[in-house]
Parts: C-alpha cells; sequence; structure tokens
C-alpha cells in the first residue's frame, strides 16, 4: 500500500523538478482550510492567489484515484472550491 506520506514524497520531489519551492510559502501552501477540511498542497501565483490544490492521498494496491481526489479537482476547475487561505505572519 502507498501510504499518504510516500505520496507526499513523490509530490514533494515532483514539484522540485518543477522549479516550486515547497519551502516558500509565496509559492507553496501546505495543509490550508478548505470548504470541507483541508488542502494538502495549494500552488500560488506571483501574487498570493491560489493556481491549483495537490491532494496526497494513499492509495491501496492497483487502485486509481479516489472519487473524492476527482470531485475535489472538479469542484476548483468549476470554481466552487472554496479555499480560505491563512494570513502568513
Amino acid at each position: 500500500m502507498i501510504t499518504e506520506a510516500d505520496s507526499r514524497m513523490v509530490i514533494d520531489r515532483k514539484l522540485r523538478e518543477a522549479c516550486w519551492d515547497i519551502e516558500d510559502k509565496t509559492q507553496v501552501a501546505t495543509e490550508e482550510t478548505a470548504a470541507d477540511g483541508r488542502a494538502d498542497y495549494v500552488l500560488l501565483d506571483a501574487r498570493g492567489r491560489p493556481l491549483t490544490v495537490v491532494e496526497a492521498k494513499r492509495l491501496p494496491p492497483a487502485s486509481g484515484l479516489t472519487t473524492r481526489s476527482c470531485s475535489y479537482g472538479q469542484e476548483f476547475a468549476s470554481g466552487s472550491f472554496s479555499l480560505r487561505l491563512a494570513a502568513s505572519a
């Protein structure tokens, strides 16, 4: 089984490969409050606006995307995904 921690290691590596600085909270916000839970990663534009949400999920062997993962993407793409970003100090 792939754990959520395993997924995060892959996501972290892929974000770095794509030139995202995951330690820079002006580029990548983590564990941000969303309307129905928390977003694992939120990629931000230069003005701090959310570009996309990335969710890390644990997956049992031979499984595909979870229904909830797909609906997060659909909600965000349609503009109905509510994301409240915490103000950074």
